[in-house]
């Protein structure tokens, strides 16, 4: 089986190699069947099942929420678990400001799924690593943010 690697904040992480590594995703709501809560239920689904540790912080309700809460610390908004976690998986401007505050100093990974404003991306020199769920989203980001393509 190939390694495979997460570079974030200049450290590597095996994901094969380690057990148990506590992530942090917070995203608007992960009820209905959308592209950012299906693609975050995906996500989830395969840590857990690599003996991730995930915690989320959301709207509660639904069928996803429902399927994931026997494997996932769930926590509603306003909620900030005192946890060491060693990364931030963040999504859509309000809750990526929030849960920024609350823990300033933790790798953080934002994933940007659109071009809406519900999508657009918050604190941009504060995010280690952005995930782009399209080649047209990703030229956005490039030209309308100035990010590094690379970052």
């Amino acid at each position: 089986m190939a390694k495979k690697y997460l570079v974030v904040s200049g450290r590597i992480w095996d994901l094969l190699g380690i057990i148990n590594l506590k992530i942090l995703f917070t995203l608007n709501r992960l009820a209905e069947l959308t592209g950012s809560e299906l693609y975050t239920y995906d996500l989830i689904k395969e840590l857990v099942r690599n003996n991730f540790d995930v915690t989320v912080i959301t709207s509660f309700g639904g069928k996803l929420f429902e399927d994931l809460k026997e494997s996932v610390s769930f926590f509603p908004f306003g909620y900030f678990p005192k946890n060491n976690f060693d990364i931030l998986h963040v999504m859509h401007p309000n809750p990526t400001k929030f849960i920024l505050q609350m823990y300033p100093n933790k790798p953080t990974i934002s994933t940007i799924h659109g071009m809406t404003q519900w999508e657009q991306p918050v604190c941009i020199n504060r995010i280690d690593q952005f995930i782009a769920v399209g080649p047209e989203v990703k030229e956005y980001l490039v030209s309308n943010y100035r990010l590094d393509s690379n970052k």
